[in-house]
């Protein structure tokens, strides 16, 4: 799976309808059942799966076919998004991304506004972070942000986990957590609150 083409997968889960999670959901959880029937409870992170990974090319297709029945025209932008195409007509040049969806690229307004009535029906905005349960395994959204780089990490915020945590996460553990999301632009203090929401699950983030 390319770059783009995973960038694309992460920003379609932020914007699945509540039913559509719940299908997703399910396919990764028992999918993750069978890969690892001997696991807890673990914090799957689609962010940090690797690009070659083939569970991305398998939460693609769930994807697709919880989008068929509702919005069978969400798979045919993602396509000209992934493509670097434009959703109106196809052009390859001076495009820009829906600001709203980020999923979908134009050439220029004119395309913009003269694909709006179609569009309209597949744009959603976009989530900046979220997390939820299927089962044993809690599902992490965490879109990768090339243009922060590498956050700060404050050791509070690290000893904070740690205390509130004993005999849960090891110091050397915590710290490779946040630096992992730390490389993807992600603050000390957003790294902490997602392992605090995936504790309140009784869950824990493992790398």
């Amino acid at each position: 799976m390319t770059h783009r083409e995973k960038e694309a997968l992460i920003r379609q889960m932020e914007q699945l309808s509540p039913a559509a999670y719940a299908y997703v959901s399910g396919r990764i959880g028992r999918r993750l059942k069978e890969l690892t029937p001997s696991a807890g409870k673990v914090v799957f992170c689609v962010e940090s799966v690797p690009r070659d990974d083939p569970i991305l090319r398998e939460i693609q297709t769930w994807v697709d076919e919880s989008n068929f029945t509702s919005m069978p025209r969400k798979t045919e932008e993602v396509a000209t998004y992934v493509s670097n195409r434009c959703g109106r007509c196809g052009a390859s040049d001076h495009l820009k991304t829906c600001e709203r969806c980020g999923l979908v690229r134009y050439c220029g307004r004119e395309c913009q506004v003269a694909d709006w009535r179609r569009h309209k029906n597949t744009c959603r905005p976009r989530e900046s972070m979220s997390c939820f349960t299927a089962g044993n395994v809690t599902l992490a959204l965490l879109p990768e942000r090339e243009s922060r780089g590498p956050a700060r990490l404050v050791p509070s915020d690290q000893e904070a986990i740690v205390a509130q945590h004993p005999g849960e996460y090891a110091r050397t553990e915590v710290a490779a957590i946040f630096k992992d999301m730390g490389d993807n632009g992600y603050s000390s203090k957003e790294v902490r609150r997602f392992i605090e929401a995936a504790a309140a699950n009784g869950q824990k983030v493992r790398r």
